[in-house]
């Protein structure tokens, strides 16, 4: 027993019990293979209700607090909280990481979406990705391919909407892309700009229904 040292084996993640539904909205969907995916803690899963087992997506290093599905079915967006958190695309099938969004969110990512007129390739997965991120100064960023790189642009909110907190995003098809606020107003956006504000649309805290059309990613990041 003089030998101190640690053993020579390592933990296997085998099985997670759970489901993530304090504080969170839209994180539970069927994919394209007919299995669910939904996250616990930092760690995405993928459940074969058929053969009940599970695959494990461990690309991040704090709690996912959200999750967004592709329209066809296969990708998924999660993000994440955090001093520095960041966004993951990653594949259902393979559990492998797709690409990584960083760009200087604080807190937390709170709401996905992929929008309507993304398209899928085979290198990169994903043609157009759009990101909304909401801070202690309201940041609403859209990402957009090109060549192999995602780069970011900044929102406009000029002077039609007040910079509050946002509980919920949806995209459409013509370039445009809803957010629903605390105070129950929802804002219209156009391409980087914010259009209009339809107030009380829905009394307070809205949440947007999911549309039919609409894919890039909207992403939202909270203080």
């Amino acid at each position: 027993m003089s030998d101190r040292s640690a053993p020579g084996s390592r933990l296997r993640l085998d099985w997670i019990y759970g489901y993530r539904g304090h504080q969170c909205r839209n994180n539970l969907y069927y994919t394209a293979g007919k299995e669910v995916v939904y996250f616990v803690a930092g760690v995405g899963v993928v459940y074969n209700t058929r053969e009940h087992c599970q695959r494990f997506y461990l690309g991040h290093n704090d709690d996912i607090i959200s999750l967004a599905l592709h329209p066809e079915r296969s990708l998924v967006a999660t993000g994440q909280v955090g001093k520095d958190p960041y966004v993951c695309v990653w594949d259902t099938f393979t559990v492998q990481t797709v690409s990584l969004l960083h760009d200087g969110h604080t807190h937390g990512i709170a709401c996905l979406a992929f929008s309507a007129d993304g398209q899928v390739t085979h290198n990169t997965h994903t043609q157009i990705v759009r990101m909304m991120a909401c801070v202690c100064a309201l940041l609403f960023t859209f990402w957009s391919l090109c060549g192999n790189s995602l780069t970011p642009k900044r929102g406009i909110f000029g002077k039609t909407g007040d910079l509050q907190t946002i509980l919920c995003v949806a995209s459409a098809k013509d370039d445009n892309t809803y957010s629903g606020a605390l105070n129950g107003d929802i804002y219209v956006w156009k391409g980087l700009n914010l259009v209009r504000t339809v107030q009380a649309a829905h009394g307070v805290s809205p949440d947007l229904l999911r549309r039919k059309q609409g894919i890039k990613i909207t992403i939202m990041s909270l203080n």
